[in-house]
C-alpha cells in the first residue's frame, strides 16, 4: 500500500481523497489476499509431493517386510537402506521402468523439505529447469506428471517380488 501511495502523491501532488484512499487500501487487500492464497496453494502442493514420497518409502518398507523380514524393514531408515534391502536378494528397483520418477520424487520432496530455493540437481527435472524457488503450478504439474508412474512402480515391485516369491516354492 505504501508505494501506492507514494506513487499517487508524486504524481497528483496531493493527498488522496476519501474515496481514492478507500480504492488503494482496497487494491491492496486484494493483493494481499491473492498472495495469500497462492500461498496456501504452493504449501498443499508441497504437501502432495511430500506425502506421495512418504506413501512411497512406507510402501516399500512394507513389502520388505512382507517378502524379507519384519526385523529388516523396522531397521529401514534411509533411502539407500531401502535400496540395499532388495538389492540384498537381487531385486534391482533401478531395473523398474518408473525408477526415474522415483528419483525425482525423491529429489523435489528432500528439496522441498530442506530449502527454499531449487537445488541444482532438481534444477534438471524438467518441470523447474528455468525456475530458482518452488511455485504451486510447477509442483502441480510434477506431481500429475509422476503420480501414475509412483503407482505403476510399485505395482511393477509387487508384482516381481510375487513372481520371484512364487518361483521359489
Amino acid at each position: 500500500f505504501e508505494p501506492k501511495l507514494s506513487d499517487f502523491r508524486k504524481r497528483d501532488e496531493r493527498e488522496p481523497n476519501e474515496d481514492e484512499a478507500k480504492l488503494l487500501v482496497d487494491q491492496a487487500e486484494f493483493l494481499y489476499d491473492a498472495y495469500i492464497r497462492e500461498q496456501k496453494l504452493l504449501a498443499l502442493a508441497e504437501m502432495k509431493i511430500i506425502f506421495l514420497f512418504k506413501s512411497l518409502e512406507i510402501s516399500l518398507k512394507k513389502l520388505v517386510e512382507i517378502a524379507y523380514s519384519k526385523e529388516k524393514a523396522k531397521k529401514l531408515f534411509r533411502w539407500e537402506d531401502i535400496k540395499d534391502s532388495f538389492k540384498e536378494h537381487n531385486v534391482y528397483l533401478s531395473k523398474f521402468d518408473e525408477y526415474d520418477e522415483v528419483i525425482e520424487l525423491k529429489q523435489v520432496s528432500n528439496n522441498i523439505k530442506h530449502s527454499e530455493s531449487i537445488s541444482t540437481e532438481v534444477n534438471s527435472i524438467r518441470e523447474f529447469r528455468s525456475e530458482s524457488i518452488f511455485n504451486y503450478q510447477d509442483l502441480e504439474d510434477f506431481y500429475s506428471r509422476i503420480e501414475m508412474n509412483i503407482n505403476s512402480f510399485i505395482s511393477s515391485l509387487s508384482n516381481s517380488l510375487i513372481n520371484d516369491l512364487t518361483a521359489g516354492t
